[in-house]
């Protein structure tokens, strides 16, 4: 627009169509029937998505600028959300009592066939809202601070729901195991019968979240044969994603990709509360120094908070009509339970040796988790009867070690 002011304005269009091939029918071996199963178009997506953003020079020296951007962001076709769940193959799954002597299931009840499993044809793309701001600063010649916010609003998220089974609300209690509440929890009990179900996956409305995040950092560029970049980092992240049942280790996923979720509406007890990966607290700090005779120093520090989680409880007692007990949040991942802090430091030391005008030598020492920090990053059991692995910390880091590597460029 002039010398002080950029403006970014842009508009992204996307078709998708998701769809499956015409395909050889197997039986339940993988053996071909001679039979074909015909090719079919599940939902087809057309998205229109803007962004908008300018840079800004606060100053005329341009020592301060101010930058936002807001965009819309459409997700693309995830063929996993449904490649394993309707079944382009007939297939059935059985869930049962097993007699070890005789090999054989006792009365097994059917619980998921490849034709009680559809995608809403009117399924529509999730999006998410993305805006972000920053304050950009040089304080002195060679060193800046910047403070960043962003904050992101997922919607539209997609999650399996049963479309024919009858429920019934049943009340039961937190009395059970460790930090039991006695506070009231109401669940689901199926009336019809599980055969009967019908699972489609389409938009849900609490398939949600919304993120903030602000950011202060710190920068300084080589010159005087060093450098540091440090930031902190608060961050805020709430709603309900299908990877909401996952384990502290788990990855934070916003799509249905090879997931169940939803299926059985007990997956949406006390669902809400902090995401997975949510971490209010992180400060980094990475240092790089060079020294006489060659040498070049390197530091990198990290402060995180540990992961939320929440106890969890098999509902087995009331009899909830399923063939498998529920497993439910039985309280709410609010943040209040979370496995320890992390505090790591990792360091480099460096040597260059020149062999000509392009060939180089280099040989370097990688000293790792110096504070020997034995965080762990999850508990062996979430479940509240199981006695003996109940929060117990599991999957340490790594302790401190030392790595020697060399390598030639040319």
């Amino acid at each position: 627009m002039n010398d002080r002011l950029t403006l970014n304005l842009g508009v992204r269009y996307d078709h998708n169509t998701a769809r499956i091939p015409t395909l050889d029918e197997r039986d339940q071996e993988g053996n071909p029937t001679g039979q074909t199963i015909p090719g079919r178009d599940l939902y087809t997506w057309n998205a229109l998505a803007p962004r908008l953003g300018f840079n800004l020079k606060l100053t005329k020296d341009g020592k301060t600028a101010l930058r936002a951007h807001y965009g819309r962001y459409y997700r693309g076709v995830v063929t996993a959300e449904y490649s394993s769940r309707i079944g382009v193959s007939p297939h059935v799954t059985s869930s049962g009592s097993y007699d070890l002597a005789t090999g054989q299931f006792v009365d097994p009840v059917v619980t998921e066939f490849s034709q009680n499993q559809s995608v809403d044809p009117n399924y529509k793309n999730p999006y998410t809202d993305q805006f972000a701001v920053s304050l950009e600063r040089e304080l002195f010649h060679n060193f800046g601070l910047s403070l960043h916010y962003i904050n992101k609003r997922a919607r539209r998220s997609s999650a399996w729901a049963d479309t024919t089974g009858a429920y019934e609300d049943v009340t039961i209690f937190d009395d059970t195991g460790a930090d039991a509440t006695g506070k009231p929890v109401v669940v689901k009990r199926l009336l019809s019968d599980p055969a009967e179900s019908q699972y489609v996956l389409s938009n849900r409305d609490y398939m949600k979240t919304d993120t903030h995040a602000f950011t202060a950092q710190v920068t300084k560029r080589m010159a005087n044969h060093w450098q540091l970049v440090a930031a902190y980092t608060y961050l805020n992240s709430e709603g309900v994603l299908p990877s909401t049942r996952g384990g502290l280790t788990a990855a934070q996923r916003a799509t249905s990709r090879f997931s169940d979720f939803g299926q059985n509406p007990n997956d949406l007890v006390n669902d809400g509360g902090k995401l997975l990966g949510d971490r209010p607290h992180t400060f980094k700090a990475q240092f790089m120094g060079e020294l006489p005779w060659g040498l070049v120093v390197g530091a990198n520090y990290l402060f995180q908070s540990g992961r939320p989680w929440a106890r969890r409880s098999r509902i087995s007692d009331p009899d909830l009509g399923f063939p498998n007990a529920p497993e439910i949040n039985i309280e709410v991942r609010d943040g209040s339970r979370r496995v320890d802090n992390q505090s790591v430091l990792d360091m480099r030391l460096e040597k260059r040796f020149n062999l000509g005008k392009q060939a180089k030598f280099t040989v370097f020492a990688d000293a790792l988790n110096l504070f020997n920090t034995g965080t762990a990053q999850s508990v062996l059991s979430r479940i509240v009867d199981s006695e003996e692995t109940f929060a117990v910390p599991s999957e340490f880091l790594l302790p401190r070690r030392l790595m020697l590597g060399a390598k030639f460029t040319f």
